[in-house]
């Protein structure tokens, strides 16, 4: 099984994120987890099978700024910032074989 860790680093108040980590309903294991967070978070999955594909969807919004970093035993980790607003970003994520 691969991990992957997903943080959010809040500032300010009120702010809001949704986390959701999916993979299609096609593939042999379908994979749904969602989870709400309303201030700095690490999230660490360690059940994703090796070489697969899945969606990680970052929702929610900040009056502050909200910075997120996506890592663990993946191919391509991301990061992104959010400041003063709301966001709504999706990335295609894939674990190491």
């Amino acid at each position: 099984m691969k991990k992957l860790t997903i943080q959010g680093t809040c500032t300010g108040e009120n702010n809001m994120a949704i986390i959701d980590v999916f993979s299609s309903n096609a593939t042999n294991k379908p994979y749904d987890v969602r989870k709400v967070f309303y201030k700095s978070f690490i999230f660490e999955l360690d059940d994703l099978e090796p070489g697969t594909s899945y969606i990680v969807d970052v929702t929610g919004f900040t009056f502050g700024t909200f910075e997120v970093s996506i890592t663990g035993e993946i191919t391509k980790p991301f990061q992104a910032a959010f400041s003063n607003t709301d966001f709504s970003p999706g990335y295609i994520i894939k674990t190491k074989k």
